[in-house]
């Protein structure tokens, strides 16, 4: 079945069952929903991360992860979420599957 959803992803596959979806978003877009984000919820910022990590009680709020370590992400995702005071965590790949 085709949703309107695969039309605006890549999905790619490495002969598993798993697919990766990959979303494009200008630079506008992201920033739209990052305010929307904002505006509707409360963040985990880098101190109730810290305190879930050592005492294990789960915070509440969004907790922002992106994946893979993109070149976007240091080059307009970072300066976009430290202009907004925001807390997130970068996962990088260090050696390529």
């Amino acid at each position: 079945m085709h949703s309107k959803k695969d039309e605006q992803c890549t999905f790619l596959s490495s002969g598993k069952s798993n697919f990766v979806c990959f979303v494009q978003a200008t630079l506008l877009e992201f920033e739209e929903q990052i305010n929307y984000l904002i505006n509707t919820f409360d963040f985990i910022d880098s101190e109730k991360w810290e305190k879930f990590r050592s005492d294990k009680i789960i915070p509440q709020g969004v907790l922002l992860t992106f994946d893979d370590g993109l070149k976007d992400h240091i080059d307009f995702v970072a300066p976009v979420l430290k202009k907004k005071g925001l807390f997130a965590i970068f996962y990088v790949s260090t050696n390529p599957l």
